[in-house]
């Protein structure tokens, strides 16, 4: 069953209502269905304790040796990298796996440095759009003041909650 929802009051409200019927409907169905399958999936954990017990004894020193294996191959990765960050091995490639190095770089530019770039017949609002002010950074420096210059961008979601 659909509704059509107008933007009013009443009519949102009585979606809710509906919503919130439907999803007490639902939480009952699976507190039934959880009551119903605790027992069996109780009796199932028990019986499945011991295989889980032997694979984890087995798999603690593998898991040990991956990963000591994990940091010596990432130190020889990473020695292999100069102070200017040119990779001397970028990829060690075999038939079953490979590790390479991800580079991510970030860019910034001096504020002052572009802006005594940029000659004043050139400062167009394109020129101005390319200046973005962190706010806690400007906020210390400026405090109050900041309210004055700072523009909120606004974004909406819209979440649901049932009440008790």
């Amino acid at each position: 069953m659909s509704l059509v929802v107008k933007p009013t009051q009443k009519s949102i409200a009585t979606a809710l209502l509906q919503w919130s019927k439907l999803q007490a409907k639902r939480e009952r169905i699976e507190a039934e269905r959880d009551q119903i399958i605790a027992p069996i999936r109780t009796r199932f954990e028990q019986r499945c304790a011991p295989i889980h017990n032997r694979a984890n004894l087995k798999l603690e020193p593998l898991q040990q040796q991956i990963s000591q294996l994990e940091t010596d191959i990432t130190a020889a990765m990473m020695a292999g990298i100069s102070e200017n960050g040119d990779i001397k091995i970028n990829r060690v490639s075999i038939a079953t796996s490979i590790v390479e190095v991800a580079t991510r770089s970030e860019r910034e530019i001096d504020a002052k440095a572009f802006f005594d770039a940029v000659p004043e017949s050139q400062r167009s609002a394109a020129f101005w759009s390319c200046f973005k002010t962190l706010v806690a950074k400007a906020e210390k420096f400026l405090g109050s003041r900041i309210n004055d210059l700072a523009h909120a961008k606004r974004s909406h979601k819209v979440q649901f909650s049932r009440n008790g």
